[in-house]
């Protein structure tokens, strides 16, 4: 088993180095790095399934929701992981805090990372076209083109993280 365990570590390094993200306002990674951290999670779920979970399996789960944007779920690995080693690291018990505000606000935006970064794409068209006008005019247009529900929960979790505006919607939220 050790053998998988090296190659399933190979693999959630390789995830991690696709996807290319900074451990601060991580966003949507490129499709073949979510195919590699999908890949690597389950790699590790069914090693799980057969072994003693560790923490360090624990802890590379974590990453690897976090890296897809699981935050919920990456909160609870890491946890689990605490439970294991029976250690609560300062460092820790920070990381936990931050996964739980990166929750709050991927919730309070109701979109999940798949329609944020089309919302970018969209934005970032007609932005290049069309002049700046400081409203949430194409964001709403989107919005409606795509048959988001709740448009105004939407709009009011947009606000709440400090986007305005068409511009401020692109460069805050979508690119961060």
């Amino acid at each position: 088993m050790k053998r998988n365990l090296a190659e399933i570590k190979e693999q959630v390094f390789c995830g991690i180095r696709a996807a290319g993200q900074g451990s601060y306002k991580r966003r949507l990674p490129p499709e073949n790095a979510i195919r590699l951290l999908e890949a690597a999670r389950l790699g590790l779920v069914r090693y799980m399934e057969e072994n003693e979970p560790s923490e360090d399996i624990w802890r590379m789960l974590s990453q690897m929701e976090e890296c897809l944007l699981h935050y919920h779920a990456a909160r609870r690995c890491l946890e689990r992981a605490l439970e294991v080693s029976g250690r609560r690291a300062k460092k820790d018990l920070k990381k936990i805090a931050l996964l739980k505000e990166y929750e709050g606000k991927w919730k309070s935006l109701i979109l999940n990372p798949t329609q944020l970064k089309a919302l970018g794409d969209f934005l970032e068209e007609r932005l290049n076209v069309a002049p700046f006008d400081r409203s949430l005019k194409w964001t709403r247009l989107w919005l409606e083109e795509n048959k988001i529900e709740h448009p105004e929960e939407v709009i009011e979790g947009i606000r709440a993280n400090g986007a305005y505006n068409d511009f401020q919607v692109l460069a805050n939220l979508v690119k961060g």
